[in-house]
């Protein structure tokens, strides 16, 4: 949240009303987490490396047991399994301590939804600039969430926009970004349309990436017209290369590979207490036995606004999203999908 953006004030008229269902807008942290919790689903059910991947993972990855709220506030349990991840611009703060004021603006929010049957996975993207009511701060874009009150407060938020329970939290500074693209040996991505940011130089179509690449291919704002809708096209471009690598036979048989995917990454993620290595295990290889049914959708939206304090937002469409909290309620991933624009 910027820091002369704090009065909430009200949206005037909408300034653009085109639909943005923009499946572009995933982000990379989902990607980030999801291949380090395939990689520990792979491994675990190697017995001889169980062991080794156990405590890569235990004692990489911070935990923290302040990442919920209060549970009288909270929807009701479900067969279902949502994980909501946040990607933040910089590293979680020191001591166990995530997701504080200082820690960093939100980058991407997404959850990441298995129905009760696993026979799919839902990743549902949340646009940074959503227009959302934050519980105690009136409206404001959904990432000052984070910054107002920390990870409880982003999980009520998310909570209380989707009338779903949050069973798990991931934290990941996109920092972590290179060291992963750089474990996978480069990731292959497709641009549309060259550009140069930061003294690195990008081609129309194929290009292929390492790490240090793949971060400016990723913030690189100025160098567009459209700027933050550009940014997650190639947000999206990145979380496709990452995904085909980790999903990738080679690298699936390679231990080596996954193990440095854990190894890398484990220091740029903080969960919850209940996320250990055992569920994360039992959770990738749901991730990985669903892989061919991996669809990512969008908050549905109605168009660009703009505040009186000057704010640019987004406005959620309220019949839409109403059918995708009916959706959540009911674990209907077609209605989802369809909902969602996947």
């Amino acid at each position: 949240m910027d820091e002369d953006d704090t009065d909430h004030d009200a949206p005037r008229n909408s300034v653009g009303s085109a639909r943005m269902r923009s499946r572009a807008a995933r982000g990379v942290g989902a990607v980030l987490f999801s291949g380090a919790v395939v990689a520990v689903g792979v491994f675990g059910y190697a017995g001889y490396l169980t062991i080794r991947v156990a405590h890569s993972y235990s004692s990489g990855i911070t935990s923290t047991q302040d990442a919920f709220p209060d549970e009288e506030r909270r929807p009701a349990q479900t067969q279902a399994t949502n994980i909501l991840l946040i990607g933040v611009d910089k590293a979680c703060a020191a001591g166990g301590t995530p997701l504080a004021p200082q820690a960093g603006q939100t980058d991407s929010m997404m959850l990441v939804h298995l129905p009760a049957d696993r026979s799919t996975v839902h990743v549902v993207s949340i646009m940074r600039n959503l227009w959302v009511p934050i519980p105690g701060h009136g409206f404001d874009k959904i990432d000052a969430a984070v910054e107002l009150g920390g990870a409880p407060l982003a999980v009520e938020t998310v909570e209380n926009l989707l009338r779903a329970r949050i069973d798990h939290l991931a934290i990941v500074d996109l920092a972590g970004l290179a060291s992963v693209v750089d474990a996978v040996n480069g990731i292959d991505v497709r641009s549309d349309r060259a550009f140069t940011s930061a003294g690195f130089e990008f081609v129309r179509g194929a290009n292929h990436l390492d790490g240090a690449e793949a971060m400016r291919f990723v913030r690189e704002q100025e160098a567009f017209p459209d700027a933050d809708f550009a940014r997650v096209k190639n947000q999206q471009a990145v979380a496709r290369g990452i995904t085909d690598r980790v999903f990738s036979g080679d690298a699936v048989t390679d231990p080596s590979h996954l193990d440095t995917v854990v190894d890398e990454l484990a220091p740029y993620v903080t969960v919850d207490s209940e996320l250990d290595w055992r569920t994360a295990m039992s959770l990738g290889y749901r991730l990985y036995g669903a892989r061919g049914q991996h669809h990512y959708v969008t908050i549905p939206t109605s168009g660009i606004d703009t505040t009186f304090g000057g704010q640019s937002i987004i406005r959620p469409d309220d019949v839409a999203l109403a059918q995708l909290r009916d959706a959540f309620a009911r674990d209907d991933v077609a209605t989802l999908h369809r909902v969602g624009g996947g």
